[in-house]
């Protein structure tokens, strides 16, 4: 592994690694199967980040919706939404995030979405959901939500 020296893309590769081994560790150390099956989801997390962006399937809808982002600080967050697919969604907003947190993200009056930041490049975070959305579910929070 290289010092911190490294490229941007060699450090997080490096970092996502080392979650992805320790997980996949506590996941055969785990006493019971609760333990071993949160040890093994979190491994797929990490093993998702690692994941080339061309790889991606989806459509992702190009749009401006107002949202609301729970768990990256003390207070939810507004944000923009740029773009919203069934795998994950880009969001703009002007603080940090670091890649791995798990958030929540409310559109609309729809049920909050789980996922976790995958990337920054300034005031643009991509973001994946932990469980892929129907189809229908990313139509209606295109049609439900508010126009920015």
């Amino acid at each position: 592994m290289k010092a911190a020296d490294g490229t941007p893309a060699e450090m997080y590769e490096a970092y996502f690694t080392r979650r992805l081994l320790k997980a996949l560790s506590l996941a055969e150390e785990a006493t019971d199967a609760d333990e071993r099956s949160v040890h093994l989801r979190t491994s797929r997390y990490y093993r998702d980040l690692l994941e080339h962006p061309e790889k991606r399937g989806a459509y992702r809808h190009p749009t401006r919706i107002g949202a609301t982002l729970h768990h990256l600080g003390t207070h939810p967050r507004r944000v923009i939404v740029s773009d919203l697919s069934t795998c994950g969604f880009r969001i703009e907003i002007d603080a940090r995030a670091k890649p791995g947190t798990v958030i929540m993200l409310e559109i609309g009056g729809l049920s909050p979405l789980d996922a976790y930041v995958v990337w920054q490049e300034g005031v643009q975070v991509g973001c994946k959901f932990l469980n892929e959305l129907h189809p229908a579910l990313v139509e209606a929070a295109l049609a439900v939500s508010s126009r920015i």
